[in-house]
């Protein structure tokens, strides 16, 4: 089972999500970190090669070619996602605005098609969108040499960089974890134990963080499993599972 999260802008997330509750995960199209090689995990992300590194590496990654369409089918609830065009392109028209945001949930999806059809020059409803998104981790791998420095090869799950721009307090605790003043923000538990491969995050420092970057942190599941009839036939069975900070119910594919 692989389980990534992402950064998503706030006025973004609601119409990124409804999209994506309807994609299969299947293929890994979907952005991932960096895999950094080599460079001391004490010195990331200030250290010159990271520093070399990012300056032609952007970590806000684009997810392209999502139909409008799609997303106002999902939901009667078209808010204000949907007539952001609108909004930016014609001052004049504000008030209709504000009234789809309160009544758009009681009209059918046909009705408020037919009643946008006035400003056809403003909406188009196929039209294909992108959104940038930041993956919350990079890796850092270290390889096995001849020279014996390390008994194997290891890999480290470090924050994005993103977090030490907006936190420039957060420090290495020369093990495994990131701090703020002695206080654990970010921990990857393989460097005390052996476990599951992930890195955990404070919840207070994370809602905090959220909240003042006006982000929404969206988390991805995907699974299979196996079912063996006999030795020769297997049958194999995907899973994708959508899940959005503060919905109690995933969305699953």
């Amino acid at each position: 089972m692989h389980i990534r999260s992402y950064l998503v802008p706030k006025y973004e997330s609601k119409k990124f999500y409804k999209w994506l509750s309807k994609q299969d995960l299947m293929g890994r199209w979907m952005p991932e970190g960096f895999e950094l090689y080599e460079d001391f995990i004490g010195e990331y992300p200030w250290a010159i090669p990271y520093k070399i590194f990012f300056e032609n590496e952007d970590e806000w990654k684009e997810v392209k070619n999502f139909s409008i369409n799609e997303v106002v089918k999902s939901d009667i609830d078209v808010d204000v996602v949907i007539l952001r065009k609108i909004i930016k392109e014609d001052n004049e028209i504000k008030e209709d605005i504000n009234t789809y945001r309160i009544l758009s949930k009681e009209y059918k999806y046909s009705i408020l098609m037919q009643d946008l059809q006035k400003y056809p020059h403003e909406v188009n409803f196929n039209e294909f969108f992108s959104v940038k998104i930041l993956p919350t981790t990079n890796t850092l791998l270290y390889e096995k040499i001849e020279d014996a420095s390390i008994e194997e090869s290891l890999s480290f799950e470090v924050p994005a960089k993103f977090f030490f721009d907006k936190i420039p307090d957060l420090e290495w605790d020369g093990k495994g974890s990131y701090q703020i003043n002695g206080r654990n923000i970010f921990i990857f538990p393989n460097a005390y134990e052996v476990g599951v491969y992930t890195l955990l995050v404070n919840k207070q420092f994370m809602d905090e963080f959220l909240e003042k970057e006006n982000l929404e942190l969206i988390w991805t599941v995907l699974g299979e499993k196996q079912v063996f009839n006999n030795l020769t036939n297997v049958e194999v069975a995907s899973f994708s599972v959508i899940i959005k900070k503060n919905n109690l119910l995933p969305k699953q594919k």
